[in-house]
């Protein structure tokens, strides 16, 4: 079966309601093309926050933070009904007093149908992110009508074992949120392209545009095959949305092929948690 994807390079502009109308425009851009699933960046709603960890910013982000039936979601349900496409919403979650750097995957009929809160969360400069948000412990897979999506965002990716659950509990395609500055591309094609390849399934990259002051985020968003190769080229630097029409029985086919899950010695695996 054959879907057409569609990864949104976008900036957030002055505020959030200004920033859900710029994705709407982009979004009503990639509808043209009847895509059937739209992913948008990391926390691409907001300026960058994460490079601030005063207590006055603390104090202001967190006044931000929305539950499932806040604005954002509900803003995202109307388009993806509208536009009868599977949307993938990154968002700051606040659920059961925590605050989560989330993604949630809305279906085309705008009913959520669930909430990845992102597991590995880097404290770097400008990335301050367990100063901001709890850790999420699990890695969902969220049947849709087009494919089995899983979800991973940023620092998710240097994890093997992040796309290698995935894969087990059944994902066809994998969708990345990040916010990368510094033009550290190299390395994100490295891991994406070997966890894709030794997990048979499709990743998508989907970078952050724009500059937050000392920071330029560059884009270059990409998706690579099961088999470990880049579909098209990188993406430019620029706001735009990029669709990619794919083959879902190549997930099943490069398994076959390359049958890394099938032959795991999980015996010679127990000693890994411990360490």
């Amino acid at each position: 079966m054959r879907i057409k994807v569609c990864a949104v390079q976008m900036s957030p502009s002055k505020d959030i309601d200004s920033s859900m109308l710029k994705a709407a425009d982009l979004l009503s851009m990639a509808a043209k093309n009847k895509v059937n699933i739209v992913c948008f960046p990391e926390l691409f709603l907001m300026n960058w926050f994460l490079q601030d960890k005063s207590p006055e910013k603390i104090r202001e982000i967190a006044a931000a933070a929305e539950d499932l039936k806040g604005r954002t979601l509900s803003f995202f349900g109307e388009q993806a009904k509208k536009f009868n496409t599977v949307i993938v919403v990154p968002f700051f979650e606040k659920y059961e007093n925590n605050f989560y750097n989330s993604s949630a995957v809305i279906s085309e009929e705008g009913i959520i149908i669930g909430v990845y809160r992102k597991v590995h969360l880097p404290e770097l400069e400008y990335y301050h992110e367990k100063t901001y948000f709890s850790a999420g412990n699990d890695f969902p897979v969220f049947k849709t009508s087009f494919a089995n999506i899983g979800v991973q965002m940023g620092w998710d990716n240097f994890y093997p074992e992040s796309s290698r659950i995935l894969s087990l509990k059944g994902a066809d395609i994998i969708l990345s949120p990040t916010a990368s500055a510094f033009d550290t591309n190299g390395k994100w094609f490295l891991s994406i392209s070997a966890n894709a390849f030794l997990n048979g399934v499709y990743i998508f990259r989907v970078n952050r545009v724009g500059r937050d002051k000392p920071l330029d985020f560059y884009g270059k968003s990409f998706c690579v095959s099961p088999g470990g190769n880049i579909i098209d080229d990188f993406a430019g630097i620029n706001e735009c949305a990029l669709i990619y029409n794919i083959d879902i029985n190549e997930v099943a086919k490069a398994r076959e092929n390359w049958p890394f899950i099938e032959n795991r010695a999980k015996d010679a695996y127990k000693d890994i948690i411990n360490y």
